[in-house]
């Protein structure tokens, strides 16, 4: 972001930081700076300040003398130790490095760096042009299952996920891929490898509901079991994605309004009153074979029955 010299970041940061904490209830800290990796430093320093802001000054070379290898963006401990072996001990050492040595002693991406920290930006921007190329969905189920019916249950409940997120965007999917992973296990002296069992169903016409999907994937589910093989997940990829306003439908092949309307109902029911409140029975109604989570953090902010409770 481009800013004028006299900008107030202070006040600009502020605003950012109270308008986070009161739509998502999380504190954080914000840092600016020329770069993307220097930005990333003043962020961090900017949550120990009190006001949660950090602004990186003109001459920020002795902070970076004080900040070790392993705080600066992309730069793990194993690569600290091959740095340190230069006699590059810290982010500001690493700063007064030549980039084309560093390139040649490294690579591409740490030649970056140095230029970074040096306030030359080098790692550019990417924009999200509100286009995507599929829409992937899977899970692990709780334990290793045979059974076409978890299989089944899993893949139509991914597809209504899947499909979700589709209309979300506003586009439809020509094709769906439907797969199963399998575990690598002996049968007597035997191993049998790891590996995915996958099928492409192509829709006679683009569509971004699930009732719809639902008709064709069906069928289709036997082509991804294996007899006698554990399944350990089951996923689906939607593809060959285009914007729903810009499909052109010939006489004999109309969508089905009907289900059209049905499924952004359900979206609605769903996101108004919680995830899964209705569902296509085919999905499964326990899903006793969804993965395990016993240890899943508390949504706070998501969740009315676990909000945070202050005695």
């Amino acid at each position: 972001m481009d800013f004028a010299d006299d900008f107030d970041y202070e006040t600009f940061g502020t605003e950012i930081r109270r308008k986070v904490l009161r739509w998502t209830g999380i504190p954080c800290g914000i840092g600016f700076a020329k770069t993307k990796t220097l930005a990333k430093i003043a962020n961090h320093i900017g949550k120990k300040h009190p006001s949660g802001i950090f602004v990186m000054p003109e001459n920020y070379l002795p902070l970076l003398k004080e900040l070790p290898l392993t705080e600066v963006w992309g730069i793990s401990w194993r690569l600290e130790k091959q740095l340190q072996a230069y006699g590059i001990r810290n982010a500001g050492d690493l700063a007064e490095c030549e980039s084309f040595d560093i390139k040649k002693k490294f690579n591409v991406i740490m030649a970056q760096t140095v230029l970074e920290l040096q306030g030359i930006p080098a790692v550019p921007f990417d924009e999200f042009n509100g286009t995507v190329k599929q829409i992937a969905f899977s899970r692990s189920f709780n334990k290793p299952t045979t059974s076409e019916k978890v299989i089944k249950e899993s893949v139509l409940h991914y597809t209504a996920i899947a499909a979700s997120k589709l209309r979300t965007l506003k586009e439809v999917a020509s094709f769906i891929y439907i797969y199963a992973y399998y575990t690598a296990e002996y049968v007597g002296d035997k191993k049998l490898p790891s590996g995915h069992c996958g099928h492409v169903i192509g829709f006679p016409m683009p569509l971004s509901e699930h009732l719809s999907m639902t008709k064709y994937i069906v069928p289709a589910i036997k082509k991804i079991i294996v007899p006698g093989r554990r399944a350990m997940k089951t996923g689906v990829i939607l593809f060959e994605l285009s914007p729903a306003d810009k499909i052109h439908f010939n006489l004999f092949e109309q969508p089905d309004e009907k289900n059209i309307t049905l499924a952004e109902t359900m979206d609605k029911l769903n996101y108004q009153y919680g995830r899964n409140t209705i569902f296509l029975a085919g999905e499964g109604v326990k899903r006793e074979w969804t993965m395990k989570q016993n240890y899943l953090s508390r949504r706070f902010t998501t969740n009315w029955n676990e909000i945070l409770e202050i005695e």
